[in-house]
């Protein structure tokens, strides 16, 4: 019934959960611009620019969002990584 919570050593701290790499701005990175209200979530957004709705976690943290449960108007600006940044960035 429980299963165990994966524990990690990071710089000496202890951090439960699953870890995933950490992504921070580049200039090889693109601009996405909201365009229809049907694109103003985050994992339509990925599973558009990466096949993948679950990495939308990395436009979040490009953009430094903290909620990104939150609709974003159209004309939204987005940096997203390029599909080959993110595959690097995953098989690290």
């Amino acid at each position: 019934m429980w299963t165990n919570t994966p524990v990690y050593n990071v710089a000496g701290q202890l951090v439960f959960g699953l870890l995933r790499p950490s992504i921070i701005p580049d200039p090889s990175d693109q601009i996405f611009t909201v365009t229809q209200p049907n694109q103003n979530n985050l994992q339509f957004i990925a599973n558009t620019l990466y096949n993948d709705p679950s990495l939308w976690w990395a436009i979040a943290e490009l953009n430094f969002m903290l909620d990104p449960l939150t609709d974003l108007p159209t004309g939204t600006d987005l940096r997203v990584a390029t599909q080959q940044r993110m595959n690097l960035i995953l098989n690290q």
